[in-house]
């Protein structure tokens, strides 16, 4: 997958699947490490781990916002 896209919603997921950029942001700042991003999310990879918080780093205002409105949490899900 390791391919960032984004939502009609502006919302950034991991390939195909519907989970998105923020997810694995907050669980990188919760400590967690890739393995466990990994048991978490076991359709991705390590590469869409990895895409993923190179895109955070990118454009981390963005994903910010999608933290700040619940984006990643479970509660809110703008995928189209």
């Amino acid at each position: 997958m390791s391919i960032v896209r984004k939502a009609s919603g502006g919302v950034a997921y991991i390939g195909d699947s519907r989970v998105p950029v923020c997810a694995i942001v907050l669980m990188r700042d919760a400590g967690a490490d890739i393995e466990e991003m990994l048991v978490a999310h076991p359709q991705l990879t390590i590469a869409d781990c990895a895409a993923a918080l190179d895109y955070a780093r990118e454009n981390r205002a963005e994903i910010d916002a999608d933290i700040i409105w619940g984006y990643g949490s479970g509660g809110r899900d703008k995928a189209t």
